[in-house]
């Protein structure tokens, strides 16, 4: 049963962050303007993946690429606060705006699960690392993701610098 898109909280939420990132990111410095364009249209993007999942008689695969699709939000929007787009304040809002956005997500991607779906990915991994005994949630998705991708990314060890 789809209901209206503005009934739901995660669309709710997704559609204020977009009010609030559009301006934000208005104000990133020219260097980062491609980092700009590319936080708002992946916004904008997950507002119409959360109505297209609300249309959708088999919610489960369009439900993953939000999921997706808030982790490389805020994966932006770290970036955007450490190369001095947003500030710490700004960051704060947004995310916890993300992070409520992607309990949702999760929520919602449990509740229309399909075991005969080919899409299942968060979910098959979440059962990975209960089954392996590891705490369930981001931190324990973020183990199977480097996992996943053994040697393909740095060390968390390295320093990072900044200008």
């Amino acid at each position: 049963m789809a209901y209206d898109d503005k009934d739901l909280i995660i669309y709710d939420r997704a559609y204020h962050l977009c009010l609030w990132l559009y301006p934000a990111t208005s104000n990133y410095p020219r260097k980062l303007r491609g980092l700009a364009i590319q936080t708002a249209n992946l916004a904008t993007q997950l507002l119409l993946d959360i109505t297209k999942a609300n249309a959708e008689r088999s919610k489960t695969a369009t439900v993953s690429g939000i999921v997706l699709a808030v982790r490389q939000l805020k994966t932006l929007l770290r970036l955007a606060m450490e190369l001095k787009g947003l500030s710490f304040s700004q960051y704060e809002h947004a995310a916890t705006l993300t992070d409520e956005i992607g309990k949702l997500a999760w929520g919602w991607l449990r509740a229309t699960y399909d075991n005969k779906a080919q899409h299942n990915f968060y979910l098959d991994s979440l059962e990975k690392i209960k089954d392996q005994g590891h705490s369930s949630g981001v931190a324990g998705m973020a183990g199977v993701a480097a996992s996943l991708s053994a040697g393909t990314s740095p060390s968390r060890n390295q320093p990072t610098h900044y200008h």
